[in-house]
């Protein structure tokens, strides 16, 4: 199973999970591949079919006024963005 975790901008209540999981979810093959981290903003996807296509992804939530940015950019140094006040 291949996962790809995405810090979302603007994620911070279940009105946006909501929306994340319309506009992602026909993407990955129904939205209980999608799981969601409100306190940390951040948002999987799991497939176990197909490869997952993370510029498809980020477009499909720009369509919901939110931005995708991939989660190891921002942790890599060991320090979330999130912690850094994103």
């Amino acid at each position: 199973m291949k996962q790809v975790a995405f810090l979302i901008k603007g994620l911070d209540c279940g009105d946006e999970v909501a929306l994340l999981k319309r506009a992602v979810g026909p993407l990955v093959g129904g939205e209980l591949n999608l799981d969601f981290d409100l306190l940390n903003s951040k948002m999987t996807v799991r497939s176990t079919a197909a490869e997952i296509d993370p510029e498809s992804i980020r477009a499909a939530v720009a369509t919901t006024g939110m931005t995708a940015f991939p989660w190891k950019d921002f942790c890599a140094a060991g320090v979330c963005a999130v912690q850094e006040n994103f």
